[in-house]
């Protein structure tokens, strides 16, 4: 499990989320690297996420911004929810170390008025990005799990997906049926 999106440090610090990550069991810890003054947390982020034994990564919500992923990270996340991130994906993935990757994705750019295009979506997948789908079904209940899983695999070829819930407009609680194997937890400090 990942706890996903470590924000503004509304909720208390970077020690009490990691504290509290770990407690619920999660395994991974992600800081929203872009957004809010976070590359100044970033330190403290991840000494406090190693001493609770989690992986440390970044999360960059615009991925044109993926030049500055630290090269401390655990692992990298990019957003793929327009052609902005798709265009930071395919252009500065070169400049990031070589960590676990993965998108977190909606799909949009990965579509069109013909359809799903798996020849833009393979690009990302040869380089080695893993697909985690935004299951946000406070949203929509269109964003559920097995239907993103479908969309990513079937009709985009990523081999496998790992869902991230949205706990806004959805308590994590009614997630149950999905909360087997890998999964995360967009804004997850929002749960503790």
């Amino acid at each position: 499990m990942t706890a996903w999106g470590f924000s503004n440090g509304s909720l208390g610090g970077v020690a009490t989320f990691a504290t509290r990550a770990a407690a619920r069991g999660y395994k991974c810890a992600s800081l929203e690297y872009d957004d809010y003054g976070n590359d100044a947390r970033w330190p403290a982020f991840r000494d406090a996420c190693h001493q609770q034994q989690l992986w440390a990564g970044v999360w960059f919500t615009n991925s044109m911004n993926l030049q500055a992923c630290p090269f401390d990270a655990d692992f990298v996340v990019a957003e793929l929810e327009d052609e902005d991130d798709y265009r930071g994906i395919i252009q500065h993935t070169d400049t990031l170390p070589n960590v676990a990757r993965a998108v977190i994705t909606n799909f949009v750019p990965l579509v069109d008025s013909t359809g799903y295009r798996p020849d833009k979506a393979k690009p990302i997948i040869d380089m080695g990005y893993k697909c985690l789908t935004e299951c946000y079904m406070g949203v929509s209940e269109n964003f559920s799990p097995p239907r993103m899983d479908f969309t990513a695999r079937v009709q985009l070829g990523w081999p496998h997906t790992q869902p991230v819930f949205g706990t806004y407009g959805k308590p994590l609680a009614e997630y149950a049926q999905w909360q087997k194997g890998g999964w995360g937890v967009y804004l997850a400090e929002y749960e503790y």
